[in-house]
């Protein structure tokens, strides 16, 4: 198989994962997307391309991911042998186990110039038409432009009708609906968006689109805060502070610059403020009690550790985790590192979370595209304290993928290109 092909369904795989999550149908509660047959496919090909000639990039990186994938494989067929239903194997396996493999195809497929920027014109392209999905939607209504089985999942469309969406943890009413774009939910469309965002401002920035740049910011803003997403809202403020208020200038042009974006940042929150009730009901209706409790997720946190400290055997629990052999109790499935300590113990957890800290210190923060990548996983991580969306297609796919770019641009670009993309 020639690269040439494997980077064409690299492409479109990512394209897939990136515009159209959700297109395909569900057996079994089990969602069988376009963008997963994509994906499998394009492992299936470059394994047997790599097989065959024995020539695959490993770094220290690589290996930790791979004990991880390993880990979290063996512990949850093991789950599934002891009477665990499939759809929730299923569910934590594809995350841990499955789509942490589009790092290994990214870094050992991207290293030309070329190949990265067709990548970021996808993503960038998409990002921009999420955007402007989700304006449509807003105004439209979501169930006036939305496509089953395109933009939205075509089992959970004949199941729920039209109203669809507020089957989707999205509000109660279609008046007060959070925007979902095609990702069919207003969180994971959020954490989605943040996962790449910090990466496609800079890189516009890079290539000298500034103006583009200061659009998609506010895009960002403007979106975010119609998912009606709190923990993603943080992701604003997150971004905001670590890549506009804090980051360094170092000549009177610049601090202008910044302070114009700060100033614009601000004017959007108050232009959304005023014109969007959705998002100011959403804010008058929070309290401080409501803060604390991040919506209940606290007192499922604690509700959880209580369970995992009192039930079965504590040292079960603790090593390899309490999946399975405790009663399924809080909310440890939406704050993500409680999650993989729940499906995979302090083993899981310390190889999941290893491959994090051991790839934010390879990346270089005064190198701009690499300190974004840095800030993205940053970002996503903080906001996955309360909401990661980690178990939900396609996040983890496009974490992974994020990574591998970064992972990409720093040791194939810079080195075989000797500085040509800085």
């Amino acid at each position: 198989m020639k690269n040439k092909t494997i980077f064409v369904i690299l492409l479109i795989t990512i394209f897939l994962n990136y515009w159209f999550p959700k297109a395909g149908i569900k057996l079994s509660e089990i969602p069988i997307t376009i963008s997963m047959i994509a994906f499998i496919g394009l492992i299936i090909i470059w394994l047997l391309k790599y097989i065959s000639n024995r020539k695959i990039k490993i770094s220290y990186l690589h290996i930790i991911i791979f004990m991880g994938e390993s880990y979290f494989l063996f512990r949850l067929v093991f789950s599934l042998l002891l009477g665990e239903e499939l759809s929730n194997v299923v569910g934590y396996l594809l995350p841990t186990a499955v789509y942490p493999f589009i790092f290994f195809i990214i870094t050992n497929e991207i290293d030309t110039k070329e190949k990265y920027d067709k990548i970021m014109k996808v993503l960038v392209i998409g990002f921009f038409v999420l955007c402007l999905y989700s304006f449509a939607q807003y105004i439209l209504g979501i169930s006036t432009i939305d496509i089953p089985g395109l933009t939205v999942n075509y089992t959970d469309y004949q199941e729920n009708g039209e109203y669809w969406y507020l089957q989707k943890s999205n509000g109660v009413t279609e008046e007060n609906a959070k925007i979902v774009s095609t990702y069919q939910n207003g969180n994971l469309l959020g954490v989605n968006l943040i996962i790449f965002f910090p990466v496609i401002y800079d890189y516009l920035l890079k290539n000298k689109k500034n103006k583009l740049a200061i659009i998609s910011m506010v895009f960002f803003i403007l979106t975010l805060f119609l998912t009606l997403s709190r923990a993603c809202w943080l992701g604003i403020v997150l971004f905001l502070f670590f890549r506009i208020i804090l980051d360094r200038e170092n000549t009177k042009k610049k601090m202008v610059r910044k302070m114009i974006l700060v100033l614009l940042g601000i004017a959007s929150i108050v232009f959304i403020l005023k014109n969007f009730p959705t998002v100011s009901n959403r804010i008058l209706s929070m309290d401080f009690e409501d803060l604390i409790s991040m919506s209940g997720r606290t007192e499922g946190a604690i509700e959880f550790l209580n369970s995992m400290f009192n039930d079965g055997n504590i040292f079960v629990n603790l090593i390899i985790g309490p999946f399975s052999f405790i009663k399924d109790v809080g909310l440890a499935y939406e704050m993500t590192p409680l999650a993989v300590l729940k499906i995979g113990g302090i083993i899981g957890l310390t190889l999941w979370l290893w491959g994090f800290v051991k790839y934010l210190f390879q990346m270089n923060k005064k190198e701009k595209i690499e300190n974004s990548y840095r800030l993205a996983l940053i970002i996503w991580f903080i906001v996955g304290l309360i909401e990661g969306a980690y178990w939900l297609v396609p996040t983890a796919f496009n974490l992974f993928a994020m990574l591998g770019l970064g992972y990409a641009y720093k040791y194939n670009l810079e080195k075989s290109e000797k500085g040509e993309i800085r």
